[in-house]
């Protein structure tokens, strides 16, 4: 249908019109951020936010775009802008409590995660930050925290983990396969914190019956699409153990400590329902042998040599093989971990 002479001499009809309204500039600069462009992006988002301060949908894009370009102080500054017009939003806050963490102002970010508990007293994430942040050493991550982590990750995972040089479900089989003479094969084996099925991946060749276990039901369903376990289950380590009655004689849990920081629960329960001469493999962050276990200010648990060592006596296991590795990058700094192959006593 054509359009009349008088809709044509519509101001919406002019494309000036669109380049100098608050929303068309909002719209075309989230459209040149996602494309990359950021500095075109930049120019149109300020002059957004400058002509209509409460879009404050735009604040959350420039905030992503200054620290992309390594301005902090900018980025922060567009989540409070934002928080003014929206002071409850427990979301901006935890970015706020996250960005200023992520540069060590530590006071700060606990003053963020502190207004998430007075909004929400149960949020497990910020009761989990606060303590990590305080110097606070708890047992265990909230298991809404963790869940939530590996929701939020599970799209880009893989490639988020190849990013960062991580290989310690490939570590673990080699540091298993030089403990036997012949290629090792095992009756029926569990992945504690499967994720996507990196490590089933790896050890799948392996074993005759799989089981998958995590958390994170977004993570569970990408490794169903991998065909990868016989079985796949959402739910907690220990409870699932304790209430499958079945026997293992595989073990494996690659990434997953840095979550629980008092090991002794799942010590006991693997070691009920392991098979003589089962290997239980899995990964720990370091900490100094004085300390046992300890929770970081990056929210995961470290564990010591002599605590992981404590625990196998004290509950039948031997230590076969050890050693450091970094098992990530942070940032530009490599993450010191130690990697375990223990076998349960016959």
């Amino acid at each position: 249908m054509n359009l009349s002479p008088l809709q044509n001499n519509h101001p919406a009809a002019d494309p000036v019109f669109f380049r100098t309204t608050p929303e068309a500039l909002f719209r075309l600069g989230t459209t040149l951020y996602q494309k990359g462009e950021l500095d075109e992006a930049l120019e149109h988002l300020e002059k957004c936010v400058e002509l209509k301060p409460d879009l404050i949908a735009a604040y959350l894009t420039l905030s992503k775009l200054y620290q992309q370009q390594n301005r902090p102080n900018f980025a922060a500054a567009s989540l409070m802008l934002y928080l003014e017009y929206a002071p409850n939003s427990t979301a901006v806050l935890f970015d706020l409590g996250n960005l200023f963490a992520a540069y060590k102002d530590y006071d700060n970010a606990i003053d963020y995660f502190k207004r998430i508990l007075e909004i929400d007293p149960n949020n497990g994430s910020a009761r989990h930050a606060v303590a990590a942040l305080s110097g606070e050493t708890t047992t265990t991550a909230p298991r809404q925290h963790v869940q939530k982590i590996f929701d939020d990750l599970a799209e880009n995972f893989e490639s988020h983990l190849t990013d960062l040089g991580y290989n310690a479900p490939e570590k673990l089989k080699e540091m298993l396969i030089s403990l036997h003479e012949e290629k090792p094969h095992f009756q029926r084996a569990i992945d504690l914190g499967c994720g996507t099925g990196l490590s089933g991946s790896q050890f799948r060749p392996l074993v005759s019956h799989f089981t998958g276990l995590d958390l994170s039901p977004k993570m569970v369903e990408i490794a169903h699409e991998k065909e990868v376990y016989d079985e796949l289950t959402t739910s907690d380590i220990c409870q699932y153990i304790e209430s499958s009655n079945q026997q293992y004689d595989l073990i494996i849990a690659t990434d997953v400590f840095v979550y629980v920081g008092d090991l002794t629960h799942v010590f006991k329960t693997i070691s009920t329902h392991s098979l003589p001469g089962a290997c239980f493999l899995f990964t720990t962050e370091v900490a100094s042998e004085e300390t046992g276990y300890v929770l970081r200010t990056s929210g995961r648990y470290a564990h010591s040599h002599h605590y992981i060592e404590t625990l196998a006596n004290e509950y039948g296991f031997t230590i076969e093989s050890s050693q450091y590795n970094n098992l990530r990058n942070e940032g530009l700094q490599p993450i010191k971990g130690e990697l375990f192959v223990l076998r349960a006593r016959t």
